[in-house]
């Protein structure tokens, strides 16, 4: 909210530029709709590790876009949940592609694939 109150509480912009939805945090670009907030939370979690949680809150996102549906039809259906399947693909090819590079005799074509791995996957989830 801006100093004098005006803004407008649907439009919280967190990304530095126009076009900048991505970040390395794995928060949208905006976030004003409540499966934005929880999709925030769920990309979070999961990149720390905490699995329960991040699936507790996964179960919150498909609820909240089931909700979503039923309010705004005309909506795009399914876009937070597209984008959690798109960060876990990448942070487990980011876990993989560290497990290897941690070992001490990884061989380097093994550690060539899964960084190019790694780097698709973060490239599919930062343009969806």
């Amino acid at each position: 909210m801006g100093h004098g109150g005006t803004e407008d509480a649907t439009d919280c912009r967190i990304g530095q530029g126009a076009g900048d939805d991505a970040n390395p945090f794995g928060l949208p670009g905006y976030l004003r709709r409540l499966s934005d907030k929880i999709l925030a939370a769920f990309n979070h979690a999961y990149a720390a590790g905490e699995e329960e949680i991040a699936f507790r809150l996964h179960d919150a996102l498909v609820a909240a876009e089931q909700q979503a549906r039923l309010q705004y039809p005309e909506r795009r259906a399914g876009r937070a949940l597209k984008q959690a399947g798109l960060w876990i693909d990448y942070v487990d090819a980011r876990n993989r592609y560290l497990g290897l590079t941690q070992g001490v005799a990884a061989e380097r074509a093994n550690v060539e694939a899964a960084e190019a791995v790694m780097t698709e996957a973060y490239r599919a989830w930062s343009v969806a």
